[in-house]
């Protein structure tokens, strides 16, 4: 396990990754690649990403055209998909997964291990990858970091990673989600629908007879339920924060 620690720490100074100590691992960019790189119990997990970058096919192929990690050292059996951190159970078109086991780790050697993000890189930019990073919040500015909010790799400029910072408190970052009206119209439509036929069937002259007054109460109390409800999930917006580390 030294050795491994030693190998990734080596590596992150010739790529200029950095160590983050909240997530307990080397993040950065290289050649417009984000890699992620940890050690668990001496194995190498390096997770590999790009916006741009398609791999279905290289998923469903078992990654046989990664030609040139291959050609580092790295049988394609280390090579698997990563999962959509928004989508359980959903593979990621944009990612994979290099996991080096220590047999892996002596038969590649320190030299080439030094070389894979080069050879990794290669084989993205022959599925799509771009040569460059751009700034994911404002789409405009390369990016200079890579953050991450939750599970997700947000590659960010200078300048928004100032703006950025402004919205975290005590290590979350605190995010703003816009209503769904998609979903909020139809269970309008279906709440309002669902009283009407309620209040129609109370008003029915054997119910009236049983509950008297007490009908009088009920659109009065649907209503207010149905208004707190709207306030409270449609009218502001819902606010949620995720954690988050530089």
């Amino acid at each position: 396990m030294a050795a491994s620690k030693q190998w990734v720490e080596e590596l992150a100074r010739q790529y200029q990754l950095r160590w983050s100590p909240q997530r307990k691992r080397f993040l950065g960019f290289h050649r417009g690649i984000i890699f992620d790189i940890r050690l668990v119990e001496g194995d190498i997990y390096i997770l590999c990403v790009s916006p741009t970058v398609q791999l279905e096919e290289q998923v469903v192929e078992g990654f046989t055209n990664f030609t040139n990690t291959e050609a580092a050292g790295v049988p394609l059996g280390c090579l698997s998909y990563a999962q959509n951190i928004d989508q359980k159970n959903s593979i990621s078109p944009h990612a994979c997964v290099v996991r080096l086991l220590s047999i892996h780790q002596e038969k590649l050697g320190y030299e080439r291990f030094q070389q894979l993000p080069d050879a990794i890189a290669k084989d993205f930019h022959h599925h799509g990858a771009a040569e460059s990073l751009v700034c994911q919040k404002c789409q405009d500015q390369p990016a200079e970091k890579v953050l991450m909010a939750g599970d997700m790799h947000v590659p960010i400029c200078a300048s928004c990673e100032h703006a950025v910072q402004q919205q975290v408190v005590s290590g979350k970052l605190h995010l703003h989600q816009e209503v769904n009206w998609k979903l909020t119209l139809p269970l309008i439509i279906i709440l309002t629908l669902a009283g009407a036929y309620l209040w129609g069937t109370l008003r029915q002259p054997a119910v009236v007879k049983i509950l008297r007054y007490a009908t009088l109460l009920i659109p009065i109390v649907w209503g207010a339920l149905f208004a707190c409800w709207f306030t409270w999930s449609v009218a502001e917006p819902i606010e949620y924060c995720v954690p988050y580390s530089t």
